[in-house]
């Protein structure tokens, strides 16, 4: 699926503050750190993770990639969506973001949803001549984005910052990043976690954003 978008073309998300690779922290029921994420909060559980990166000697770390996170969505009420789609790039709260690619502002939103788990302050990119045309979303984001709907934001430019636990839908500091197919916009397929009955084939609507994520710290 992804040799149909160039994603290798893509700008540093993180600018040059993160130039280093990451290391990857694995949340997921079947990962070494299930028993933290079952018996954490959020805040502390930002605190660990944080704690996993200081004792690799790098300051952010990726998570996510299809994770089964049973253990983490059960606190929020959720029992059968625990397939979490896209990437977490866990960076401390207030970090910029910065446009990978040439792009439009489609969507933005503040998501508020009863007993946290939501997204917070979220931005859905349009993004075309790369290949076919695709969707960033990225959530977990500071209330406050100073870009509107119908905004062309060009490559390497600011675009939002991610937020802290009080504004990013309760969460440990990081944003969700998602590739949306055009095939998924379309359908408002945007959860960041689903029924993986649902999505027998989840490239289909959100191949992975790795190769996106990887320029921050490799040249193509």
């Amino acid at each position: 699926m992804e040799k149909r978008f160039a994603f290798n073309n893509a700008l540093p998300l993180l600018g040059e503050r993160f130039a280093h690779e990451p290391c990857y922290i694995d949340l997921s029921e079947d990962g070494p750190h299930v028993e933290a994420v079952r018996n954490l909060s959020q805040r502390d559980l930002d605190k660990y993770i944080k704690a996993i990166q200081a004792e690799h000697g790098v300051a952010w770390s990726l998570s996510g990639e299809r994770e089964r996170r049973m253990a983490m969505y059960r606190m929020f009420g959720l029992t059968e969506s625990y397939l979490h789609i896209g990437l977490d790039v866990n960076v401390p709260a207030g970090t910029p973001l910065f446009a990978p690619f040439d792009c439009v502002v489609v969507a933005k939103g503040y998501d508020t949803r009863d007993g946290g788990g939501g997204f917070g302050g979220n931005i859905t990119l349009k993004v075309e001549g790369y290949g076919e045309t695709f969707y960033l979303m990225f959530g977990h984001l500071a209330k406050h984005i100073g870009r509107k709907v119908g905004d062309f934001v060009k490559a390497g430019e600011h675009f939002a910052n991610t937020g802290d636990w009080t504004e990013n839908g309760g969460w440990f500091d990081h944003t969700h990043v998602q590739v949306l197919t055009q095939k998924a916009f379309a359908q408002n397929l945007i959860w960041g976690f689903v029924r993986p009955s649902d999505y027998p084939n989840p490239d289909e609507y959100s191949p992975s954003p790795m190769r996106i994520i990887q320029t921050v710290w490799q040249k193509n």
